[in-house]
């Protein structure tokens, strides 16, 4: 069996033991944009109700719609007419719950749909054969968090191909997951904090990792930061537009900042365009920062519109997403890839 390694991004409590990463961190501060730019959309032909999830898969544009009957709903990526849809709601052996996410990467050797459920159940599904049969075809399914424990105490075990290891704390790692054995293979640990108040607020983020699966990029929700890993060169840079990084345990750290991150092999692009608080109108602005993997701040893309479940289909250069109104929205960004 061909072996797939992924790296499996995941944030839970852990202590540091590795201090070493603290000597290849690099602070970037005070980041500005070279280039300023007002990005336009189109808005796409397509009526979905409350649209949770995009990707884009060969020729198919894939829409995770919970409030359908059948939930993965499949158009022609180019002329938007819709193909079929596959994939129900219950509790039978072709039917999830609920559904979180779907995204497309290979599987042995071919480009397929992966889907992410609650449990941290992961499903690789067979578009085509989905398609022609009006159910999922399930090449593989995986539940990672077997090998995950949390015990009494509040620590965490992590049984990998390195051994077990047994930490405490509140802390950040990445896991390096191999998908095809259900296994572990190593973890990258790149906080060492004693005890931080609001940890889970503070550090709630999101996270993509580059096609060549050598870096990885994180962008804080609730702090002004960006965390760009090299695992070839195994050194982070920590990157925020303000003066200084944001200071832990202050209420000031807390607000709406990055509201997500895509990346290529060359370009990371965080969006800072969450929908609008009516609590509070015409305080956010909406906009695309894209930065090089040096962490050099090259665009800042104005948007007039929130990207909710935002997509970046590299392959074509176009970026995807929904707007206040969850009408789909296209957006080409070829030129700063």
């Amino acid at each position: 069996m061909k072996i797939f390694y992924l790296l499996f991004l995941v944030f839970l409590f852990m202590s540091c033991a590795e201090r070493g990463n603290e000597e290849k961190k690099v602070m970037i501060l005070g980041a500005t944009p070279e280039q300023i730019v007002e990005l336009k959309g189109e808005e796409l032909p397509i009526q979905e109700l409350i649209p949770m999830s995009i990707c884009r898969l060969d020729t198919f544009l894939v829409i995770l719609n919970m409030e359908e009957e059948k939930i993965v709903r499949v158009y022609q990526a180019d002329t938007y007419r819709f193909l079929g849809a596959f994939l129900e709601k219950g509790r039978g052996d072709d039917e999830v719950i609920s559904c979180q996410e779907i995204w497309a990467a290979p599987w042995k050797g071919k480009m397929r749909l992966w889907l992410k459920a609650p449990q941290n159940f992961i499903g690789v599904v067979d578009l085509e054969s989905s398609l022609t049969a009006g159910k999922p075809c399930w090449p593989y399914d995986i539940i990672p968090n077997q090998n995950i424990r949390k015990n009494a105490d509040g620590s965490i075990r992590i049984l990998s191909m390195q051994g077990t290891t047994q930490v405490g704390g509140k802390n950040l790692y990445w896991l390096s997951y191999n998908y095809a054995s259900a296994t572990v293979l190593d973890s990258v640990w790149y906080t060492d904090y004693d005890d931080i108040r609001d940890f889970d607020q503070l550090f709630l983020g999101d996270e993509a990792m580059s096609p060549d699966r050598r870096r990885i990029a994180v962008a804080f929700r609730n702090m002004n930061q960006i965390i760009l890993y090299d695992s070839k060169m195994q050194n982070f840079r920590w990157l925020t537009t303000d003066n200084e990084l944001p200071l832990l345990n202050s209420s000031e750290s807390f607000g709406e900042n990055y509201s997500g991150v895509d990346c290529t092999d060359k370009t990371v692009f965080a969006y800072r365009a969450f929908p609008e608080d009516p609590r509070r109108p015409g305080k956010l602005g909406f906009s695309v920062e894209v930065f090089d993997w040096e962490g050099t701040f090259k665009f800042q893309l104005k948007l007039s519109h929130p990207l909710k479940y935002p997509f970046l289909d590299a392959e074509k250069g176009f970026l995807y997403a929904t707007d206040e109104e969850d009408c789909i929205r296209k957006y080409d960004v070829r030129d700063f890839l």
